[in-house]
């Protein structure tokens, strides 16, 4: 084992073992049980949430008590690109097309980083139930959905990609983590999208005043001098505005966008809302940097399940469940070194990756702050948010791109706002061929503790 290694060995065990000791998990547990049922692992399905068909696509989406859609605040350690997590510029896409043949992102493609939380390392028990009673939750709402098939003689092909398992496949082993995607990583500006072959605009005749004398009078008042122009204040040098969500970048301000795997033409890079500890917007360039294996994450996010009828291709249906990240904040940060993203180099395809409004629910998620964090250790003295234009800096080994480390940097330097913000693109299935899963009946859903029911949590009770 290298020095390197070993050190980062050293530090995460100390790491973690501060979370657990200098009240960082404690504090953690009180957060979550404050969130009540805008929670996961707190809400209760049929009960504080429940499945309903979108008439028009015969998707399924879920409600609240409210009857709006159910959005709900989840928690877990942020896991590794081995475990899943794909949150570099090709996102969870394998450059892979339906026939198994080399595919580029190309405009079209639909790209999604996707991110894949595991229970907290050293965890508590009350803590470590939390997470799994997330689990739990989703298990009851699947379960829901097999004995409505079961009842209407159904047989559908199923993608769980809620959850998911950490043993590799083939294994019987429980589901033990979460399967989160961001929204689409990549869109074509509104304006771009326009049909080139418009025909340009017709001349047409205009009123015309039938009044000479009246005519008369405007003409003079047309040649009149105009007025003196005031003297208009410069302020020196140029102000670049502030980052917000929806913004468009340069895709090729990414590490990663290189090579073969990229051919991208008018699409550009979209500003997720995924904020540093301190409250900042992070670049998605920066996101390695950011959000590294072992940081403790917040998702505020809506439940999904695309239901796809049967085709020439697939005579079974299908169903993909999935879980939709709206905004994602660090709420502990990890001195784990960051996994920089592979460069693509050549034709070939890439590995598979193993798979497996909510007003009080965001209200919740935003007041969900930790004392016993800081930006720069996981348990220490509190730090006070910054401004949403200056994303998180670090002196530990960094992933980004030397020449433009901020997002103010980027603003200027790479002409980073462009016309056509997207503040909240629609959000859309994007499919995913799963070859550990062709031919294999799915195996049955368990809480990771072996048990079907909710791990004790202190005998909570939510009205």
């Amino acid at each position: 084992m290298s020095q390197q290694s070993t050190n980062s060995a050293v530090s995460s065990s100390a790491m973690f073992a501060q979370r657990l000791n200098g009240g960082l998990y404690a504090e953690v547990a009180n957060k979550l049980k404050a969130l009540r049922t805008t929670f996961l692992g707190n809400a209760i399905f049929n009960k504080d949430f429940s499945p309903s068909i979108i008439e028009w696509s015969k998707n399924q989406m879920y409600r609240g008590l409210d009857h709006n859609e159910f959005r709900c605040n989840i928690f877990g350690q942020l896991a590794s690109a081995t475990d899943g997590t794909a949150i570099g510029a090709a996102g969870s896409f394998r450059f892979e097309g339906p026939n198994g043949q080399f595919e580029p992102v190309r405009d079209t493609t639909k790209v999604k980083d996707r991110f894949v939380l595991q229970c907290p390392t050293a965890a508590p028990e009350n803590l470590a139930n939390m997470f799994f009673n997330q689990i739990a939750t989703l298990n009851d709402a699947r379960d829901f959905d097999e004995n409505v098939e079961k009842a209407e003689r159904k047989d559908p092909f199923v993608y769980e990609q809620w959850t998911k398992c950490s043993v590799s496949e083939p294994s019987d082993e429980p589901a033990d983590m979460l399967c989160i995607n961001l929204g689409p990583k990549y869109t074509v500006p509104s304006n771009n999208k326009r049909s080139q072959s418009s025909s340009p605009p017709k001349k047409r005749l205009r009123r015309q005043d039938d009044n000479p004398q009246r005519e008369s009078t405007a003409s003079v008042a047309r040649i009149e001098p105009p007025s003196p122009a005031k003297e208009v204040e410069r302020v020196p040098g140029p102000v670049p505005p502030a980052a917000q969500v929806g913004d468009l970048y340069d895709p090729a301000t990414q590490r990663d966008y290189t090579g073969p795997g990229f051919e991208l033409e008018e699409a550009k890079l979209v500003q997720r809302d995924v904020r540093d500890i301190q409250g900042r917007l992070v670049h998605p360039k920066n996101y390695h940097d950011v959000l590294r294996p072992g940081s403790l994450l917040l998702i505020n996010a809506t439940l999904h399940c695309f239901i796809m009828p049967p085709n020439d291709r697939n005579k079974r249906e299908r169903k993909f469940y999935q879980i939709n990240a709206h905004s994602v904040r660090v709420v502990a940060v990890s001195d784990l070194e960051p996994e920089c993203p592979p460069v693509q180099t050549t034709s070939g395809s890439r590995r598979n990756i193993k798979n497996g409004d909510g007003s009080a629910s965001t209200q919740a998620y935003e007041d969900f702050t930790l004392v016993n964090a800081s930006p720069l250790t996981s348990a220490g003295t509190p730090s006070t948010p910054g401004p949403s234009s200056q994303p998180s800096t670090s002196s530990t080994p960094s992933c980004s791109n030397p020449s433009s480390s901020t997002l103010e940097d980027t603003a200027s330097a790479d002409a980073a706002h462009e016309e056509g913000e997207v503040l909240d693109l629609p959000l859309e299935y994007v499919e995913e061929v799963i070859p550990s899963a062709k031919g294999k009946k799915p195996s049955t859903r368990r809480n990771a503790n072996g048990k079907r029911g909710r791990g004790d949590t202190d005998d909570m009770e939510f009205d």
